[in-house]
């Protein structure tokens, strides 16, 4: 993962992450740098990385189906998009 305000290296997530057992559809990164993974298995998994590997902070659930796409916007507030039909709001 690159920073888009300077193109510098933040982080290398190569392949499956700990705790991650399900296949990523869609990422973001925030402007803090910290990553959410929208995954097969209906959840948003965020991510806060290190001076090595990405760490796991929390995972959000409320679809009931894969999440296809995620959404950060400048207030905090994060938007996922789900095959359930459905558009979520979570808190950051």
């Amino acid at each position: 993962i690159w920073s888009g305000e300077d193109g510098s290296h933040l982080c290398t997530i190569a392949g499956p992450i700990v705790g991650d057992t399900h296949r990523v559809r869609c990422l973001a990164v925030g402007a803090d740098g910290t990553v959410y993974t929208g995954c097969q298995d209906n959840t948003i998994r965020v991510w806060v990385h290190g001076q090595a590997e990405p760490r796991h902070l929390c995972t959000l659930e409320g679809h009931t189906d894969a999440v296809g796409s995620i959404a950060l916007s400048k207030d905090g507030k994060v938007y996922s998009g789900s095959s359930d039909a459905t558009i979520r709001v979570w808190s950051a």
